[in-house]
C-alpha cells in the first residue's frame, strides 16, 4: 500500500499550500500516483489504465488531473511541489491555452547553431546575473539580445519562446509552490536553476534547459513588477517581451559551444547508426506518429531518438511501445521502423 500512504502525505503537503498567492484564478487539482502495476487516486486504489503515461496531465473520467509515476523515492515536499507543476498543466489546458510548441516539427526544424546558442548562452548569464541583483541597463541589453536572435534565428526563438511560455511557467509555479512548502528547499532549488541555466554544457538540449531559463526569468519579471504574464491570450511572454525593442549588436560563436553541438549530434548519428545494426526491430510498416518522450528527444536524418516510449497509429488503433527506440520515418514524416536501441 506505498502508493496510498504516499499520496495521503502529498495530499497534507499540498492542502497546506495557497494556490491564489502563485498563479491568478489557479486552483487545486486531483492527482494520481501510480507505478508499473497499480494506481492510486483521490486516496482510493484503481484500475491502472493505458492513460497512465509519464508525469503529466491528463483528462480521467472527464476530470483534468495530475499524474506521476512513483518509480523511485522523491523527497515528499520536492514531489509535492511537482505534482502542482502538472496540475498547471491541466490548468493550462482548462484555459484554452493556445501557445503550445509543436514538439515533433521542431525535432527536425531547430537547429543547433553555434551563434545562436553562443549568444543564447550570453542571456543565460544575464539572467542569472539579474536574480542576484537587478539593473535595469542589464535587462534592456538582455531584451536586445533576445530581439537580435528572435530577428535572426526566428523559428528557433520561436520554439524557445513557446516552450518557455508552457513548462517554464509550469516550472516557476513548482518553484513557488516548494517556496512555501518549504523556504530552505527553495532557496536549494532556486541557486540550482541559476547554476544550470549558466553552465554551458545544459544548453543542449535547448528543452530542458528552457524550463529553468522561463522560470528565473518570470521570477525577475514577477519581483520586480515589469510585466503581468498570468493571463491567457496567443502571444508567448517571450514575445511580447521584445515586441518594441531594438537588436543588440552580437556576433560571435563561443569554442566550447561549437564542440557541444558537434559533439552531441555525432553522438545522436551513433546511437542511430547502432540501432541500425542490431537491426532489432519491435515494429515495422506505415504508421501515424502520434508522440515520443520530447523531453530530451533526438533527431538526425530521418531518425528520431526517444527514451522510454513511443506512441502510433496502426490501423485505426492507439499502441505504445515501452523502452527506448530509434523511429526511422517515412517520406511523409510518418514511422517507417521501430528500432530498440
Amino acid at each position: 500500500m506505498e502508493l496510498l500512504s504516499c499520496y495521503n502525505e502529498l495530499k497534507a503537503i499540498i492542502d497546506r499550500v495557497d494556490f491564489s498567492r502563485i498563479w491568478r484564478g489557479f486552483k487545486p487539482l486531483g492527482f494520481a500516483l501510480y507505478d508499473d502495476e497499480s494506481c492510486c487516486f483521490e486516496g482510493k486504489m484503481i484500475e491502472k489504465t493505458a492513460g497512465f503515461l509519464a508525469n503529466t496531465a491528463i483528462v480521467f473520467n472527464g476530470e483534468h488531473i495530475a499524474i506521476w509515476n512513483l518509480k523511485e523515492h522523491t523527497d515528499a515536499d520536492i514531489l509535492a511541489s511537482k505534482l502542482i507543476h502538472e496540475m498547471f498543466h491541466a490548468f493550462q489546458s482548462m484555459n484554452n491555452e493556445s501557445r503550445w510548441p509543436n514538439e515533433l516539427e521542431a525535432l527536425s526544424r531547430y537547429r543547433y547553431d553555434t551563434r545562436n546558442l553562443s549568444i543564447k548562452s550570453l542571456e543565460n548569464r544575464l539572467i542569472a546575473m539579474l536574480a542576484e541583483r537587478f539593473d535595469t541597463a542589464e535587462f534592456e541589453r538582455l531584451l536586445g539580445l533576445r530581439r537580435m536572435r528572435c530577428d535572426n534565428f526566428g523559428y528557433e526563438y520561436g520554439y524557445e519562446a513557446a516552450v518557455e511560455q508552457i513548462e517554464g511557467t509550469a516550472r516557476y509555479v513548482e518553484l513557488c509552490a516548494l517556496k512555501q512548502i518549504s523556504r530552505e528547499k527553495y532557496e536549494q532549488s532556486l541557486a540550482s536553476v541559476k547554476r544550470s541555466i549558466c553552465d554551458t554544457a545544459n544548453i543542449i538540449p535547448i528543452r530542458v534547459i528552457s524550463y529553468e531559463i522561463g522560470a528565473l526569468l518570470l521570477s525577475i519579471l514577477k519581483e520586480y513588477e515589469l510585466a503581468d504574464f498570468e493571463d491567457f491570450c496567443d502571444t508567448p511572454f517571450a514575445m511580447s517581451l521584445i515586441d518594441d525593442k531594438a537588436s543588440a549588436d552580437a556576433d560571435y560563436a563561443d569554442k566550447a559551444i561549437e564542440t557541444l553541438v558537434e559533439s552531441y549530434y555525432a553522438e545522436t548519428r551513433r546511437i542511430i547508426s547502432g540501432a541500425k545494426e542490431r537491426a532489432d526491430c519491435v515494429d515495422e510498416g506505415a504508421f501515424k506518429l502520434l508522440g515520443v518522450n520530447v523531453y530530451d528527444a533526438r533527431y538526425s536524418d530521418g531518425c528520431i531518438v526517444s527514451t522510454s516510449f513511443v506512441m502510433y497509429e496502426d490501423e485505426g488503433r492507439e499502441r505504445v511501445q515501452y523502452g527506448d527506440f530509434v523511429i526511422e520515418l517515412n517520406e511523409r514524416g510518418g514511422i517507417k521502423r521501430i528500432l530498440r536501441m
